[in-house]
């Protein structure tokens, strides 16, 4: 689903939208309790843009949903296609653990010590992860039956990236000093090689693709360069002579977010699709960021003077702006079509609030959750392509006082 922009807001535009707002606001009210979620039915078709205007006008808030996940404090960071969740968890003095959501239960995810946390997960359950310890940093592969596998470390430092369908995981480790980008897969590790005589680096967040086709930064006499590794071949990405450049995430299709920086003429950040590179924010005017790509070829991610505003871009519209519901937003997480997730920061209030964005339409997510004390603050970081969204409700323990959080998924699809 995801591989994780001029302004164009036009002032009827904007009067259309505010009305939609009061009028979806008006409509919402809260739910009686939530039933436990479920993944969608496997084939289950993608929303249409007539199912997500139904969803506009539906009379219930979506509420959240406990996922069980282990220890007082919890996160959920991700959801597949499937309706698999990966998150972490905090205990006061106790490192930082992973942990799984599948098939209606959530697992601890056992490590080699340390902290330890999940980074990416494919639609049959595999997670990619990492542990970090006073023995060094693992990159670590949990198999669906919960069995853990050590793909380097701690005798090297190892950073795993992403993981396909396959169960290859892209991410780079450090040996002697020498730091390459590799693969690893079925007890093999593959050095992707290197465009110069520097440092190798996976992209930090989806180095990977279904294609088995990785992305990453190779460093060239001191200088960052982006590449596509594709059959057995590294290749530098096309950059403006005198440029440096990043790779972030690559999508199904092979196209690449990343960023080029060019002392000489426009930069900022980009996609490369099919040998050409196309600039998000030809004027750099909007300041924009990008946080995620969906394997649509949207992007999406904050700008604006103070970076709270939150944006889209594809190649059809260019960079947008989405309608703010509060004094400041931020995107993280795209579906298809039309969802985009996020946080708002509501007039006069200091903390974050979920928010979806439905065909544009800013709508709150509600924030009941059974057996727990009114929610001080609420996050929504990721969505799949069937309406489910994951994120964390911030609470307070009765008495005490003491903060913690809860990982939860709203279903946007009532009855599921």
């Amino acid at each position: 689903m995801r591989t994780t922009t001029g302004r164009r807001v036009v002032a009827g535009g904007r009067t259309t939208v505010a009305v939609l707002v009061g009028a979806v606001t008006l409509a919402l009210i809260a739910a009686p309790g939530a039933a436990a979620p479920s993944a969608p039915d496997e084939g289950a078709p993608l929303w249409s843009g007539d199912g997500l205007r139904a969803l506009l006008r539906r009379h219930a808030q979506p509420q959240p949903v406990d996922l069980g996940a282990p220890g007082l404090s919890s996160e959920a960071v991700e959801i597949t296609d499937s309706g698999v969740v990966i998150g972490y968890s905090t205990e006061l003095r106790l490192p930082a653990h992973a942990w799984r959501w599948q098939d209606g239960s959530a697992v601890g995810l056992l490590g080699p010590g340390g902290d330890t946390f999940a980074i990416d997960v494919n639609e049959r359950g595999e997670v990619a992860g990492r542990s970090f310890s006073s023995d060094g940093q693992q990159a670590l592969l949990w198999e669906r039956d919960g069995t853990l596998v050590v793909l380097a470390g701690p005798e090297t430092s190892a950073w795993a990236s992403a993981i396909d369908e396959r169960g290859r995981v892209a991410g780079h480790l450090t040996r002697n000093g020498v730091t390459r980008a590799v693969l690893w897969h079925d007890g093999l590790t593959t050095d992707l090689g290197a465009l110069g005589d520097g440092p190798v680096t996976a992209a930090p967040g989806d180095a990977l693709n279904e294609r088995g086709e990785v992305v990453g930064t190779s460093w060239v006499a001191g200088r960052p360069h982006a590449f596509l590794w594709r059959d057995g071949v590294m290749a530098a990405l096309p950059t403006p002579p005198g440029a440096t450049s990043t790779a972030r995430a690559i999508d199904d299709r092979g196209r690449v977010l990343g960023r080029v920086d060019d002392p000489a003429g426009p930069d900022g950040p980009v996609v490369w699709e099919d040998g050409r590179m196309h600039l998000l924010d030809p004027d750099g005017r909007s300041g924009f960021t990008p946080v995620t790509m969906h394997e649509d070829g949207q992007v999406a991610g904050q700008g604006g003077a103070s970076g709270t505003t939150p944006m889209v871009w594809d190649r059809r519209t260019g960079l947008r702006a989405l309608p703010s519901p509060g004094t400041e937003s931020r995107a993280f997480g795209l579906g298809r079509p039309g969802l985009v997730v996020g946080v708002t920061a509501p007039e006069g209030a200091r903390t974050w609030r979920a928010v979806v964005w439905v065909l544009g339409v800013p709508v709150r997510l509600g924030e009941r959750l059974p057996g727990h004390p009114s929610p001080t603050s609420s996050t929504a970081d990721d969505v799949n392509d069937h309406g489910q969204v994951v994120g964390q409700l911030g609470l307070n323990e009765p008495g005490t006082g003491d903060g913690y959080g809860r990982a939860v998924l709203w279903d946007l699809v009532p009855g599921r």
